[in-house]
């Protein structure tokens, strides 16, 4: 079989580049341990929950979105659906997140609360997530595996370089949220312009038809059900806050940094497969004949990544913790 149709060995090599950028994501959290005070850091680990949480709603839209372009045939009309995609993230997602974040800086200025100024630097955030997001399902919509983690690993590369350096220069868990918001905006300017500012499909042939679908029961069930996964997955941390005392919080929550980082571990692969999965064999996207089989591929993957992340867990956790 052609390395271009092997799920087994692509998925390897993505999980592998996948596995580098959760190293730079630990590091992150890690060097901002060192550089905040206990209380800081709880705030700032808090701050990355936050915008985790309100970051699902593009991770299922991505998901349903490229279940809509694999049945797709032809090229063109699925390269004007991907750049519609992404510039309904820009100006729909902009208008959204950005009258949020005016109506949070106005409250900071009017009153003075300083988690104000935290809050609208975290909806920044959040929107420059969405954007980064996005190009991520053009790669995921026309079966670029490998680019996909290489662009994973590129974004969390830039999220520990500018977190750290807005945490070095301001000092505060402030200027370290609005040097995350900075990476994903910077990192966005450059894939964007990379992808289309030499684009040569013609847009006025295809009008986007997913743009209708975004209303619909099944979406709003599947981010729904997503939702409530992750609201399990990150209940301890937000009752922690509320519950221990800053030092104890900080100690909490960089032990749950690696445990809930092996949850998440496994998802850019689901992600990335789920449009081959979806697919019905109708288009040159298809890399197997028979979908079952991806199917058991996939869950083969899981199984091996879940239980080797486990073991190193459990055999490593007095250091890694």
């Amino acid at each position: 079989m052609k390395f271009e149709y092997s799920i087994i060995r692509r998925s390897f090599i993505f999980l592998f580049l996948v596995f580098l950028g959760f190293i730079f994501n630990y590091l992150t959290q890690f060097y901002a341990s060192s550089l905040l005070n206990s209380t800081g850091f709880g705030i700032f680990y808090e701050s990355i929950t936050i915008i985790n949480f309100f970051f699902i709603p593009s991770i299922v839209l991505g998901m349903y979105f490229t279940r809509y372009t694999s049945s797709i045939i032809d090229d063109n009309h699925r390269k004007v659906e991907c750049k519609c995609y992404v510039d309904s993230m820009i100006y729909r997602g902009g208008l959204i997140f950005g009258t949020i974040f005016m109506l949070l800086l106005l409250i900071y200025f009017i009153f003075s609360i300083n988690i104000f100024l935290l809050f609208s630097l975290i909806s920044l955030a959040v929107y420059s997530s969405y954007l980064i997001e996005s190009i991520r399902t053009v790669f995921e919509s026309n079966n670029k595996i490998l680019w996909t983690g290489g662009y994973t690993l590129v974004s969390l590369i830039f999220r520990f370089i500018f977190t750290l350096i807005g945490i070095v220069i301001g000092g505060t868990v402030w200027s370290g949220i609005f040097g995350l918001s900075l990476s994903g905006f910077i990192l966005f300017a450059v894939m964007y312009h990379y992808l289309y500012a030499k684009s040569n499909f013609n847009k006025e042939d295809f009008i986007s038809e997913f743009n209708a679908t975004l209303v619909s029961k099944q979406v709003a069930l599947f981010v729904l059900s997503f939702v409530l996964v992750s609201f399990v997955m990150y209940i301890d941390v937000l009752l922690a806050y509320y519950v221990l005392p800053p030092s104890d919080l900080s100690i909490y929550v960089a032990s749950a940094v690696l445990s809930k980082g092996l949850l998440l571990f496994s998802l850019p692969l689901t992600k990335v497969l789920y449009p081959i999965i979806a697919n019905n064999g109708n288009n040159s996207m298809e890399v197997e004949d028979n979908n079952k089989y991806v199917v058991i591929k996939m869950l083969g993957i899981m199984f091996v990544v879940s239980t080797c992340g486990v073991v190193v867990l459990l055999l490593l956790s007095d250091v890694l913790t």
